[in-house]
C-alpha cells in the first residue's frame, strides 16, 4: 500500500511538470479547452491507483515477506498436535541437543524457542521494519482531520454566499429578459434566474438548483443590451460545460489530498 501511494505521488508530480512544460507551447497555450481537459485528467489520476506497481521500498517488502514466513512457522508450532515433537526449522541449540542426548530415540523431545522478533512485533502492534501502527494511524488521523476542516470551511462559504444572494439580490427586467433570450438560443431547458447585487464583484453563475446569473448593478448602467447578453452568454456557457461539477470534483480532491502540493497546482491551472 505504501509503495503504491508513493509511486502514484511521484508519477503525478512528474506528469504535472511535463504538463506545465507542454502548456507553454504555442499550439497548446492558445487552446484553453485542451489545457483544461489535460489538468482535469491529472486530477483524476491523483485519486486513481497506479496501473503498474513499482517496488520503491524493497527493504520494507523484504521484511514483510520474512515476517509472513516467520508468522506461518510460529502458527504451525502452536497448532502441532499434542504428543508429536515440534522441531524448530533452524536452531543450533536443538541440533546440539539431538547430538548429545542420552535418552531413548523413541522418546519425544519438545524444544521451545523464543518467538521471532518480527512475529513478536506484529503481535505487540508494530509493523515490520520498526514502523509502529500508531504512527500510520496518526498520519491517517491528521489527513482525515484536515479533510473535515476543509469540507466545513467550503460548506460554510457556500451557505454564506447562498444567504447573501437571497438577501442582497434584486430582480431587474432588462437582465431577466437577456437571460431568457440567451437561454433560448443556447437551448437551455431549465428556467434561468437572475439578480442584481449592489457590490463590486464580477458577474458569476450560481449553478446549484436552478442556474442563477448574478450581475453587479453598475454594469447594467454602463453596458448596452448586446454587451449584457454577451456577459449572460458567457456565464451560461459555464453551465452548459458543467463547470460547476468540475469545480466540485476539484474541491473534493483538494479536501482529500490537501497535503499534496500537486493538487493545489493542478487546481490553479484548471481554473
Amino acid at each position: 500500500m505504501l509503495n503504491g501511494l508513493l509511486w502514484n505521488l511521484l508519477l503525478t508530480a512528474g506528469l504535472a511538470a511535463v504538463l506545465a512544460g507542454l502548456c507553454r507551447l504555442p499550439s497548446i497555450r492558445t487552446r484553453p479547452a485542451l489545457r483544461h481537459c489535460l489538468w482535469l485528467m491529472l486530477l483524476v489520476k491523483l485519486i486513481t491507483p497506479p496501473l503498474i506497481g513499482v517496488p520503491l521500498l524493497p527493504a520494507v517488502a523484504g521484511r514483510d515477506h520474512a515476517a509472513a514466513v516467520a508468522g506461518r512457522d510460529h502458527t504451525a508450532a502452536i497448532a502441532a498436535p499434542a504428543g508429536e515433537p515440534t522441531w524448530p526449522r533452524e536452531s543450533a541449540v536443538g541440533q546440539h541437543a539431538l547430538e548429545n542426548s542420552s535418552i531413548d530415540n523413541t522418546a519425544s523431545v519438545l524444544f521451545v524457542e523464543e518467538p521471532d522478533r518480527d512475529v513478536a512485533g506484529a503481535i505487540s502492534g508494530e509493523l515490520p521494519g520498526n514502523t509502529p501502527v500508531s504512527h500510520v494511524a496518526g498520519l491517517l488521523a491528521v489527513s482525515l482531520f484536515g479533510t473535515c476542516v476543509l469540507l466545513i470551511v467550503y460548506g460554510f462559504h457556500a451557505v454564506k454566499l447562498d444567504r447573501w444572494l437571497r438577501r442582497a439580490g434584486a430582480e431587474d427586467y432588462l437582465l431577466a429578459e437577456s437571460c431568457a433570450l440567451v437561454a433560448s438560443r443556447l437551448k437551455i431547458r431549465r428556467d434561468v434566474r437572475s439578480c442584481l447585487v449592489d457590490a463590486r464583484t464580477a458577474p458569476l453563475l450560481w449553478a446549484w438548483g436552478r442556474p442563477l446569473v448574478v450581475v453587479p448593478r453598475q454594469l447594467i448602467d454602463e453596458l448596452s443590451p448586446q454587451q449584457l447578453q454577451s456577459i449572460v452568454a458567457h456565464e451560461l456557457a459555464h453551465y452548459l460545460r458543467r463547470d460547476h461539477l468540475t469545480n466540485l470534483f476539484a474541491l473534493t480532491v483538494k479536501a482529500l489530498l490537501w497535503w499534496n502540493p500537486v493538487v493545489w497546482w493542478a487546481d490553479r491551472e484548471l481554473r
